[in-house]
């Protein structure tokens, strides 16, 4: 079999399928066993005429010859990075390290407006790249491959742990019974901070709050399992789905308290 890893593909019109006609992919990893890449380019149904349409102006044949729109973009216009910690990018070569703090550079923001202290946190130059520091930690593992562990300003100290809500969010979310969560930290006299899942159950699903920490505690150590878990009609979030962890730090001491 010809291999076309690490290969540019463009599929004609005619192809089996509409699904990658005329669509530019990048292919990463090609064998027996199957393929895997990305689409750097493909057209959408999308029109030119819709668009022109829905800004209130009329569509001119000289630019709705090529009808339909793109998605897609350049290939490499952003770089990832992980580092040890923010403090120096020397630390770059980190193997034996666990958590990573995610950096990118490309388009870089010039900073938050009236905000210079935010700026200067998140926004760092080194030997003249500029780098944005959104936050986000991760771990590799051996074969390559990323862990997203969440944003470091989210991470709950308990009992001299580290636990990313996110992790526990995903696990938990993994029963049949649950329709969404959110984890928050709270005070805690003898851990220093808590573990508590806001829940939100499926239409018709019942599950004890001892039986959904005890399905917890099987997909990660236990240590990460919430110690309370508070059951509600919905768990609220932002109008894009982004988590809303004010709403649920404010309902889970109020419930509580």
């Amino acid at each position: 079999m010809k291999s076309f890893k690490n290969k540019f593909l463009y599929f004609i019109e005619k192809v089996p399928g509409d699904f990658f006609s005329n669509t530019l992919i990048y292919l990463c990893e090609h064998d027996s066993n199957g393929a895997f890449g990305f689409i750097v380019n493909q057209p959408t149904d999308f029109t030119v005429s819709k668009f022109l349409s829905s800004t209130g102006n009329k569509s001119n044949n000289q630019i709705t010859s090529f009808e339909r729109l793109m998605r897609g973009g350049p290939v490499d216009l952003d770089k990832v990075f992980m580092l040890h910690n923010d403090r120096s990018i020397s630390n770059a070569n980190t193997s034996t390290l666990t958590d990573r703090l995610f950096l990118t550079s490309g388009l870089v923001p010039e900073g938050y407006y009236k905000d210079p202290v935010k700026s200067a946190e998140t926004f760092k130059e080194f030997n003249g790249v500029r780098y944005s520091f959104p936050g986000d930690y991760a771990t590799i593992n051996e074969d390559g491959s990323i862990n997203l562990l969440g944003r470091g300003s989210n991470c709950i100290n308990t009992a001299g742990e580290k636990v990313y809500p996110e992790e526990v969010e995903e696990a938990i979310k993994l029963s049949e019974s649950v329709y969404d969560c959110l984890v928050v930290g709270l005070n805690d006299a003898k851990f220093g901070q808590r573990v508590v899942a806001v829940v939100s159950l499926n239409k018709n699903s019942d599950i004890s709050e001892q039986d959904l920490t005890d399905f917890t505690k099987t997909k990660i150590s236990g240590y990460k399992a919430p110690k309370n878990i508070l059951f509600v009609d919905e768990v609220k979030r932002a109008p894009n789905g982004k988590a809303n962890y004010k709403w649920a730090k404010a309902e889970a001491v109020d419930k509580l308290s």
